[in-house]
């Protein structure tokens, strides 16, 4: 989990309180491409299924197996 001095994992070099943070709290909504992708990306490190789903273009929202992203999300990862 990240707390609030953590660097986002979208590798802005920012703090996630100051970079994806305000978009996965609907403070703010991204204002470009490359933000709306590394708020994203920021998601699924996190498992933050309903954003992922939310910034989904909604005809294909339907199709997005929740549960499956769910635990994808939640697997261990092995580094070797």
């Amino acid at each position: 989990m990240i707390n609030r001095t953590s660097l986002c994992p979208c590798q802005s070099g920012k703090p996630y309180f100051d970079c994806c943070q305000p978009f996965h709290l609907h403070q703010m909504i991204p204002d470009s491409a490359e933000k709306l992708m590394r708020s994203r990306y920021t998601a699924y490190t996190q498992v933050n299924i309903p954003y992922i789903v939310e910034t989904t273009v909604p005809a294909q929202q339907p199709l997005l197996d929740q549960q499956a992203m769910q635990l994808w999300g939640m697997r261990p990862i092995g580094l070797g």
